[in-house]
């Protein structure tokens, strides 16, 4: 089975974030033995980041047609019809070659909606779909808005969103059946020896992120143990406000601030931690979740959306939204000794649920549910 997934772009050294989810589902599909095409039509690179036009290679068992012209900012509609003709095109030659899609993968409703809609009426090929724009459920759409993309999401083969309670919201907004898909990781168990217990924050340092909770929380555990510290990995307006409270509460020495990046990848940082906290009072995604679950790390976060059905028991701890008690509790229990997580087991839970392998058997189980969809008679 052949499939072609549509990209915003391709990640790449400059660019590392750059169409990373749907590159992370090509290389899955990849791996879970699909002929994988990603066709991405990036049309925010810089005069210098790329060469313009189409680039063609090979990338971890992926075919990539890479097409990059600078429009800058545009349209939502201007951007999908660009997109549509470009990849229409590319479709055409695929089709001359005898190598038509027999499926078409896209990502974000509002981005691409029009388009998988639009190649399956000039080529007959049916879409999957997977939606990671958060903003659709804080934002206010508009009665013809919902009604649009409803029609992209019931259509599809099969729709997938990145977390139960994203699926639980979408379905009352949007009234589809949407199925929990969450974003592959690459499991990465190797620890990097330090003195003491090291709790790992990271978010942007806003109001929203509960940093403040956290601090509080973590001056409670100094008072009983000394050799702990609290790294934090972020920026933003609440940063001074932040050392301040450190500082006012006494626990400055202990604190460290980290800038995101900073020659410092996410493994990393998670790979020299103990625990990962995070106090937020909303937080829509939580992939940062997943990648310290990946680590064996267990993680401790307030009731704020996202972690529903992500983290057991064996795995952290969930409290409510503000409530540094609870927190501070919980960051005790963790640096306790012994302490009542196992590493093996929480790399375990993530491994059976959240890596390549098991992310690559949920889709193929998902695609296989939905054969009687797909014109094809030999479909996997």
């Amino acid at each position: 089975m052949r499939i072609c997934v549509l990209a915003r772009g391709v990640p790449d050294g400059k660019c590392p974030l750059n169409g990373k989810y749907e590159w992370g589902m090509a290389v899955t599909l990849a791996k879970s033995g699909y002929e994988v095409i990603v066709i991405a039509v990036d049309l925010r690179i810089g005069k210098t980041r790329k060469k313009r036009g189409l680039d063609r290679f090979y990338s971890e068992g992926v075919e990539v047609w890479d097409y990059s012209i600078p429009v800058g900012r545009v349209g939502r509609r201007a951007a999908a019809k660009l997109r549509l003709a470009i990849i229409s095109h590319y479709y055409t030659v695929l089709a001359e070659e005898g190598r038509l899609p027999d499926l078409t993968w896209g990502f974000f409703g509002r981005s691409f909606g029009s388009v998988v809609k639009g190649l399956e009426k000039r080529f007959g090929v049916p879409y999957a779909f997977t939606e990671y724009e958060s903003r659709l459920l804080t934002e206010k759409l508009s009665a013809q808005e919902i009604k649009k993309l409803a029609s992209v999401y019931g259509k599809a083969v099969a729709v997938t969103v990145p977390n139960e309670a994203f699926r639980m919201r979408m379905e009352k907004i949007f009234k589809v059946g949407f199925e929990f898909l969450p974003p592959p990781i690459t499991l990465n168990t190797a620890r990097k020896g330090h003195k003491g217990f090291v709790f790992l924050s990271i978010g942007a340092l806003t109001v929203e992120k509960g940093m403040d909770v956290v601090i509080r929380a973590f001056a409670k555990v100094k008072q009983i143990r000394d050799d702990v510290k609290l790294i934090i990995v972020g920026n933003g307006d609440e940063k001074q406000a932040l050392k301040e409270q450190a500082k006012a509460l006494g626990v400055e020495k202990n604190v460290e601030f980290r800038l995101p990046g900073n020659g410092t990848k996410l493994s990393e940082q998670i790979a020299e931690s103990d625990c990962f906290v995070l106090a937020s009072r909303k937080e829509l995604f939580g992939a940062i979740y997943i990648a310290a679950l990946a680590a064996g790390v267990p993680v401790l976060t307030t009731d704020c959306f996202s972690p529903k059905g992500l983290i057991p028991p064996e795995a952290g701890k969930i409290v409510s939204v503000d409530d540094v008690y609870a927190m501070g509790e919980a960051m005790k229990e963790a640096c306790g000794i012994p302490s009542p997580y196992s590493s093996e087991k929480i790399a375990l839970y993530a491994a059976e649920n959240f890596s390549i392998a098991a992310v690559a058997k949920k889709i193929s189980d998902l695609l296989k549910k939905r054969k009687d969809a797909f014109p094809a008679p030999d479909i996997a």
